[in-house]
């Protein structure tokens, strides 16, 4: 029911309903804000997007705020990279999400960067 809208009480009469309190521009602003915001905050950082010519694009999410988009506007998907199919841009993904992965001289795997000797060490 809005604040223009009669109420009728018990005794079948019309009574005029109370306003609306007062909001300012800054607080419905704010709340906009911060439903974009939060709207940002739980959307996943990046998206794979089938396009019409058959490919996959890889976007990364950003954060623009106008006051006259909404709370979805705010989210902005940017480009990162465009792959021929779902494997390649989900590899991609990997990548760009993936932790970072440090070998020793021999090639394997290790838990930390190499020292520096064994950096030197390491062929070329």
């Amino acid at each position: 029911m809005t604040g223009r809208e009669e109420e009728v009480r018990d005794d079948g009469l019309a009574s005029p309903a109370q306003p609306e309190p007062y909001v300012s521009p800054g607080e419905v602003f704010a709340r906009e804000y911060r439903a974009a915001r939060d709207y940002f905050e739980i959307v996943p950082p990046f998206c794979i997007q089938a396009e019409e010519d058959g490919s996959y694009t890889l976007h990364r999410k950003a954060f623009q705020f106008t006051a006259h988009g909404g709370a979805a506007a705010a989210t902005l998907w940017v480009p990162v990279s465009r792959h021929p199919d779902l494997e390649e841009a989900e590899r991609r993904l990997r990548h760009v999400c993936g932790p970072k992965l440090y070998y020793d001289g021999k090639g394997r795997i290790t838990g930390a960067p190499p020292s520096f000797q064994d950096w030197l060490a390491m062929p070329r």
